[in-house]
């Protein structure tokens, strides 16, 4: 079975599944979801799937921020006008980092509309939700108002990804989830699922460095809100999510993600001595050794 066999399949059986019954409706979330898109149809998404597939009483409004060379085709606007109520779509063919784009939004839809939106849900083009995703995420913020950050757990290749631990420049996979509030320090989190309050993105929250760009601003992230607020929530509802790490692909793509991913080491570790030398050490093995893997000299010069 192909990999986008298994992915459709494991989309299907999310569609289907029913959501539970037995849940009373929550007070109403006012939710902005933002969406990246690179070379991927707005119908072709599993997240924009699943998000169009969700049982929440109160639909987020939509941010499609297309990261695409080209816009997106006649037939995908369709699409979005007729699956989602509220939306905007964005275009931008030169291909912005993360870092610039939730800097962006977060200026334009949180800070300079502060009313209008509780909470901002981050979200990659290829994460697949359960269909009470959203129903469930209203629960936790209801039940845990004074927390800013709710994260569900992210499966990919058979591995809880996320939340996992992170000692500073090493990553370290949980064996067991712990729902609830947790304390956030020496934790991370991929930003597909997190929802994050606006009450800490407007108050506390300083901005993505522009140092970052695709990779490390997850990992930023969730040490600069452990600093400052200490606890988050990990609420019951889990994420199937493409994680490139168990992707085969070509090696050249493979060679950029792996520069891509020591530049943001260098940039999150570059206080302290200990963190300083520590990440060179360990830089210099994890280079080491996918020269090995690939058996290609360039994986060294980074």
């Amino acid at each position: 079975m192909t990999k986008i066999e298994k992915n459709s399949n494991v989309l299907t059986q999310s569609l289907l599944r029913s959501p539970i019954q037995s849940r009373g409706l929550r007070p109403e979330m006012k939710l902005l979801a933002l969406v990246v898109l690179f070379k991927v149809d707005p119908e072709a998404s599993e997240s924009l799937l699943s998000l169009a597939a969700q049982c929440s009483p109160s639909p987020p409004h939509l941010m499609v921020w297309d990261n695409s060379p080209e816009p997106c085709s006649i037939a995908g606007r369709k699409w979005l006008d007729k699956t989602f109520a509220s939306y905007d779509y964005h275009h931008c063919p030169e291909n912005a980092p993360l870092s610039r784009i939730y800097n962006e939004v977060i200026d334009t839809w949180i800070i300079r509309r502060p009313e209008d939106f509780s909470h901002l849900l981050l979200l990659d083009q290829d994460s697949i939700l359960e269909p009470d995703f959203l129903h469930i995420a209203a629960e936790a913020i209801d039940k845990h108002p004074d927390i800013g950050l709710f994260l569900p757990l992210v499966k990919s290749g058979g591995h809880t990804v996320s939340p996992a631990h992170l000692f500073y420049f090493k990553g370290v996979y949980w064996h067991r989830p712990r729902l609830g509030p947790i304390r956030l320090r020496f934790k991370t989190a991929i930003n597909s699922g997190m929802i994050i309050a606006s009450r800490y993105l407007l108050n506390k929250f300083p901005g993505y460095p522009d140092t970052l760009a695709f990779y490390g601003t997850d990992d930023w992230f969730c040490e600069q809100y452990a600093g400052d607020e200490g606890i988050a929530c990990l609420f019951e509802s889990t994420i199937h999510h493409n994680l490139s790490t168990y992707n085969i692909e070509d090696v050249e793509v493979k060679l950029w993600r792996h520069r891509e991913t020591v530049r943001a080491a260098r940039v999150l570790n570059s206080h302290g001595v200990f963190r300083r030398c520590g990440c060179y050490l360990y830089i210099s093995l994890t280079c080491a050794q996918m020269a090995l893997r690939f058996r290609d000299r360039r994986f060294l010069s980074c």
